[in-house]
């Protein structure tokens, strides 16, 4: 094993060269420089040195001639190990520096090696060196070969850098490891509108936030492989008044020994791109408004539709359940009397109860087309949706099965709303009932309330800025794609197979929501599950209302005078046959004109006005108004399954309104008819 000194101004080589050596088992020493190198040599009386040629201070020339001219260091094996140099070009120094042997650096380490190994076998017998002037001669004219070969390297290494520089079509500029720029491109000025004097020094930080300059300033003074690189984006306002929007990307790099050595920047100026960006945002922000504004008109359209088709839908309704009743009623009046067949008329009585129960069937359609409609009649009062929740607690389990994990998280505090409670546990058990038959092979159900604040309408389908508080149904079932969300609130759309369902569910869940100033939102993802949020407005403290109390079926007497409105034929007949029928005298008119001259006619006799909400020409809240202010004491019933006209801005009916629901029975309308008599008086 030999002692070995490489002396190398970069400690990369430095380490490389030891790396190699001490895998053969020798002792390496290190020097940066010669002066260094020889205070070790004089220490450490090394076997071999292995020595680059150009570094600062004493170079390997002068290094070798003083090494060969003192005695106790003249047999010392030496190599010059190079990048500058070939074998070629030292041929001449190797004899006048007593030197054993020239490896270059860009070679195959086993040649070093193996220089070393022989050097070592010939450090006996040293080449001679020759006087000083011919060695200084020859010195002074390899080492300027090599510096005019270099300069010229540099020439033309510059000039390829500024042509790419200027050629480039972002901004170039180079940092010192003061933190001073000391180069600018052309492109970078243009970019900037600043001249080259404005952004030399500290004028390149113009090109960077003003909060991160400290930071990009340590960054390149201190530069380390975590925190040497920066990638910002600025808004740049040109002298000339232009704004820029300008991507800088400036990386700091570090020298041989690991200290900063300076920075390299680049400017691009992506104002088109940002704009084009902005522009793509604005268009898609205004697609997504008109496809929301489309979904909102098609759902208005179907609305007005669902609620139209069901308004004419109870007349009928109401015409079949009553003519019904009366053919029922006479049936068993016949039977009693022992005039008509018992077999035929028990079995016909059996099949009216069919009619009449299909006829409950469709009406409860008929209702579920309303309430999608915005025209039915609820009763709003301030609800909490936690005690709406618990109180179906105990058959929440078997409602979603056993499959199926229930998580229900109240908010302790939550606020009241504004809705029918019966209605919002209506929606309750489809939300559940669905998000059930979305996981049949089991899953999670989660239940949660919250209070929620809207500042505007963005997403809430132009909810009034206020309080609110939100009911959310998540399952973690198949879920469903956007295509299938967009129509999942549409009546008789459904995702289940043929006869499980009419489709009305979520339709008549958005319709009640919608009707009281709230909102129903979808949000799913196939494969994940879906979450329905229902948003209800939150109730002030004025605003409850309590139920109105059942009262007695019919008037004692019968002897008022009852003014009976109506545009559907049948269902005037209808009404007047079951009030006569109760002890009333009944006037009818077709619309309100008709019913003022009756009125008119009839003066103070009449008690109680029953008009349909709407009709052609006068609505039936237009006519009480008329006939009240003429007669003070007059009572008014409204009878209609539409009562948009008649409604509050939170959805349900004033005060002093009496409503009577189509399609009705017989006893509904004595009822409503008694009480407006009673409460108002009689004339």
């Amino acid at each position: 094993m030999a002692t070995i000194l490489v002396v190398d101004d970069l400690a990369t080589n430095r380490d490389v060269v030891s790396t190699l050596l001490g895998y053969r088992g020798h002792r390496v020493l290190e020097a940066c420089e010669g002066n260094e190198a020889l205070e070790v040599t004089r220490r450490e009386h090394p076997d071999a040195i292995v020595t680059d040629v150009l570094m600062p201070g004493m170079d390997g020339y002068e290094l070798a001639r003083t090494l060969r001219a003192d005695p106790a260091t003249a047999q010392t094996a030496l190599i010059f190990h190079s990048v500058n140099y070939d074998e070629h070009e030292l041929e001449s120094l190797m004899r006048t520096c007593g030197v054993n042997k020239v490896v270059s650096k860009s070679g195959d380490p086993r040649l070093l090696l193996d220089a070393v190994e022989a050097a070592l076998a010939e450090r006996a017998a040293a080449p001679p060196v020759l006087p000083g002037a011919e060695y200084d001669a020859d010195h002074v004219r390899v080492v300027n070969a090599k510096l005019i070969e270099k300069i010229q390297q540099l020439s033309v290494g510059e000039a390829r850098f500024r042509a790419m520089a200027q050629s480039s079509p972002v901004g170039i500029f180079l940092v010192q490891p003061d933190g001073d720029a000391s180069y600018v491109s052309e492109r970078l000025q243009t970019i900037m509108g600043l001249p080259e004097g404005a952004l030399l020094g500290r004028g390149w930080l113009e090109c960077c936030s003003p909060d991160l300059r400290d930071d990009l300033l340590v960054a390149v003074r201190g530069a380390s492989s975590q925190d040497g690189e920066r990638r910002l984006r600025v808004c740049w306002v040109r002298p000339d008044g232009q704004a820029r929007w300008l991507n800088t990307h400036v990386r700091a790099f570090l020298d041989d020994e690991g200290g900063p050595a300076g920075a390299v920047g680049m400017v691009d100026d992506v104002t088109a791109v940002v704009e084009a960006d902005e522009r793509s945002r604005v268009e898609a922000r205004r697609r997504d408004l008109d496809a929301k504004l489309r979904v909102s008109q098609r759902l208005d359209s179907l609305r007005r539709l669902a609620g139209g088709v069901a308004h004419d839908y109870n007349n009928l309704l109401a015409a079949i359940l009553s003519f019904s009743g009366f053919v029922k009623e006479a049936i068993g009046e016949q039977l009693e009397a022992g005039r008509m067949d018992g077999d035929v008329a028990r079995q016909s009585l059996a099949d009216l109860d069919r009619v009449l129960q299909a006829t409950e069937r469709a009406t409860g359609l008929s209702r579920q087309l309303q309430l999608f409609g915005s025209r039915a009649v609820l009763q709003p009062t301030a609800a909490d949706l936690n005690e709406i929740i618990a109180s179906m607690a105990e058959g929440l389990t078997d409602l979603v099965g056993s499959e199926v994990e229930l998580d229900v998280r109240l908010h302790p505090d939550v606020r009241a709303v504004m809705a029918d409670g019966d209605q919002v546990l209506y929606v309750l058990q489809v939300l559940i009932s669905n998000a059930r038959d979305a996981m049949p092979d089991g899953g999670e159900l989660v239940i949660e309330t919250a209070d929620i604040h809207i500042d505007d309408a963005r997403g809430h389908n132009e909810l009034a800025a206020g309080e609110y508080v939100r009911l959310t149904v998540r399952d973690t079932g198949c879920g469903m794609p956007d295509d299938v969300v967009a129509l999942a609130i549409e009546p008789f759309f459904t995702t289940k197979a043929r006869g499980c369902g009419p489709g009305l569910g979520l339709a008549t869940a958005y319709g009640i929501a919608t009707q009281v100033g709230g909102d129903l939102k979808i949000e799913s993802e196939p494969g994940v599950g879906t979450s329905v949020h229902l948003i209800l407005p939150a109730a002030r403290p004025d605003t409850v209302r309590v139920r109105p109390s059942d009262v007695s079926p019919c008037n004692e007497d019968g002897a008022y005078r009852v003014l009976v409105v109506d545009d559907e034929a049948a269902l005037r007949v209808l009404v007047a046959r079951m009030l006569r029928k109760a002890g009333y005298q009944v006037l009818v008119a077709a619309d309100g004109q008709e019913a003022i001259l009756l009125a008119e006619q009839h003066g103070d006799t009449i008690a109680c006005l029953l008009t349909d909400v709407v009709m052609p020409r006068m609505l039936g809240s237009e006519l009480a108004q008329r006939l009240i202010a003429r007669f003070p004491g007059l009572a008014v019933v409204y009878m209609s399954g539409y009562a948009d006209p008649m409604l509050t801005g939170q959805g349900g009916l004033g005060p002093d309104v009496t409503m009577l629901f189509k399609p009705f029975q017989r006893d509904e309308l004595l009822a409503a008819i008694h009480t407006a008599i009673r409460v108002t008086g009689p004339t």
